[in-house]
C-alpha cells in the first residue's frame, strides 16, 4: 500500500517472526523479502543461511558490527 501510495519502499521490521516458522516457510519468507530491493531491520536468535546481509549484535546495551 505505501509503496502505490507513496512511491517509496518502505523499510520492512521483522521482530523474531522467524521463530515462529517451520524452514519451508522461513525460506519462503527470505524469498520474498529478497525479490526487491528494500531495508529490513530484523531481529532474532540465529542468522538466516544464505542471506548476504551486513549484521550486527546487540550487546551490553550497545550495538556492534558483527
Amino acid at each position: 500500500f505505501l509503496r502505490e501510495a507513496l512511491g517509496v519502499e518502505p523499510v520492512l521490521l521483522a521482530d523474531d517472526v522467524l521463530g515462529e516458522l517451520d524452514a519451508r516457510r522461513r525460506d519462503c519468507f527470505w524469498a520474498w523479502v529478497g525479490r526487491r530491493e528494500r531495508q529490513v531491520v530484523a531481529t532474532g536468535t540465529s542468522l538466516p543461511e544464505g542471506v548476504g546481509w551486513e549484521v550486527f549484535r546487540v550487546e551490553a546495551g550497545r550495538v556492534c558490527a558483527a
